[in-house]
């Protein structure tokens, strides 16, 4: 696969993550911060900070995505180091579709673990054992 074909692909994919992931968090924030938010099974306060996380992540993911379809040396940097952020985005996710039954937390945790093999795939392709094997 033609490596900037695959750096597109992980910057289409961060912008579908910060938007699908800004756009419910932001919401709900905005729910707990007026008082609106009414769930029995999570506190608000820590559910608000994870909301908070979730939008400091789909920032990182817009900057990231410009980086990665612009093919700057320090994407894949900065797509590292979202790693585990967003492995934890999409067990979020996939806890809030156990809940709610909402595909659009379903289609979240996919688009988020997608990205973690295409994070994996930037590097393995990088590697020299691999450009060594590829050209045989």
């Amino acid at each position: 696969m033609n490596r900037q074909r695959l750096f597109r692909l992980a910057a289409v994919c961060d912008w579908f993550i910060a938007v699908l992931v800004a756009v419910p968090a932001g919401a709900t924030l905005y729910a707990i911060r007026t008082g609106r938010f009414h769930n029995y099974w999570l506190e608000p306060t820590e559910w608000a900070r994870t909301q908070e996380w979730g939008l400091a992540l789909s920032l990182m993911c817009v900057i990231c995505g410009f980086a990665l379809w612009r093919l700057t040396m320090w994407s894949r940097w900065l797509e590292t180091a979202l790693f585990v952020p967003k492995l934890y985005c999409g067990y979020i996710a996939l806890f809030v579709y156990a809940m709610s039954h909402a595909f659009l937390f379903l289609f979240v945790a996919v688009l988020a673990f997608l990205n973690v093999g295409i994070v994996v795939l930037l590097w393995v392709l990088k590697s020299p054992q691999f450009v060594l094997i590829a050209s045989q």
